[in-house]
């Protein structure tokens, strides 16, 4: 602070020791829990889920979670055991209805749903072949005591095997087409968002309380995780007509689904190129991290979208009305 040196006259210096986290891959591999850069268990939210993680039913304290003294492993510990006991005292675990199904009739068995799920919901069993009885084929099994419904396996499904429900493609895309059907013109831009449940959705609705002013040529489809929007869902809103399609999520590393976001940014950073590549400016597509407390900032990030598809002028597959094309 006084960016100076001066000597301080001391009869013992005492380093404390540092505290290193064990090995703890292997163990988080079979529990299927993360662990951050330093080797520490990652909990499922810092603020709101400090002694849990994102897989039910595992706990964790103490120096599991990160350096801390005897007083702070106490208290830590005590959380763990009361938030455990709840169940136990309960006798029954209550399930989100937003789980996913798998088809056995479509599964290939690729095992890649398998990969992305970050809550070990989805594995593989073995099933009698209907071709050939004295085969034994790998199919998908979701358990929906474990799924937490975030839809990244349906959308990162590439023979479309897995169905969320309640959120299942054609009830997203039937919100998309009943978006697009409204009546344009051809000055305004028309953007589609794509919104999380939990971060962007509940900042648009802050920004909405707290009378933020933002432009109206924008439809809000809510979903549970942005890594639940399939590059379909995109390409059906940019080809009915939407001069923009902006999605909006978690911030990383808070993500209700642990990296539902990260691999929604893949798919968009791959839709810009795509996009690229059939004749359309990357600039319609864009992705935004907005938390549940960033109304300000919605409307920002609004604003400046609006204005980047103004700019851009409007879609060449935007449909205008035939009365508005005839006073033209």
């Amino acid at each position: 602070m006084l960016n100076t040196t001066f000597p301080i006259p001391a009869d013992k210096v005492v380093l404390s020791a540092p505290i290193i986290a064990h090995d703890n891959k292997a163990l988080a591999e079979m529990l299927k829990i993360p662990i951050d850069s330093h080797g520490f268990f990652l909990e499922a939210h810092v603020k709101l889920r400090p002694v849990e993680f994102a897989t039910d039913g595992i706990y964790l304290a103490g120096t599991a979670q990160g350096p801390k003294n005897i007083e702070e492993s106490v208290s830590h510990a005590q959380a763990a055991a009361a938030k455990a006991l709840i169940p136990l005292i309960l006798g029954y675990v209550e399930s989100e209805p937003i789980v996913g199904v798998v088809d056995p009739e479509v599964c290939v068995g690729c095992e890649f749903c398998v990969d992305v799920c970050q809550f070990g919901a989805v594995s593989m069993e073995e099933v009698e072949s209907k071709e050939l009885k004295f085969l034994k084929e790998l199919k998908a099994k979701i358990n929906p005591a474990l799924c937490k419904g975030c839809g990244t396996c349906s959308s990162e499904c590439q023979v479309d095997a897995i169905r969320m429900r309640h959120f299942t493609d054609d009830q997203i895309l039937a919100m998309v087409h009943s978006a697009l059907e409204e009546p344009a013109t051809t000055s305004d831009p028309f953007i589609i968002a794509f919104l999380c449940n939990w971060c962007s959705y509940a900042g648009a609705d802050n920004a909405g309380v707290s009378r933020f002013q933002q432009p109206s040529n924008i439809r809000n489809i809510r979903v549970m995780c942005t890594g639940r929007i399939d590059m379909i869902h995109i390409l059906e809103a940019l080809a009915g007509g939407a001069d923009g399609v902006l999605v909006m999520g978690c911030h990383p590393g808070d993500c209700h689904y642990i990296a539902g976001n990260l691999r929604a940014e893949l798919r968009v950073k791959f839709l810009t190129e795509v996009l690229s590549a059939i004749g359309l400016e990357p600039e319609r597509l864009r992705l935004e991290w907005v938390s549940a407390s960033e109304g300000k900032k919605f409307e920002e990030v609004v604003k400046e979208f609006v204005a980047t598809i103004r700019k851009l002028g409007p879609s060449p597959h935007r449909k205008i009305p035939v009365a508005k094309a005839i006073g033209e």
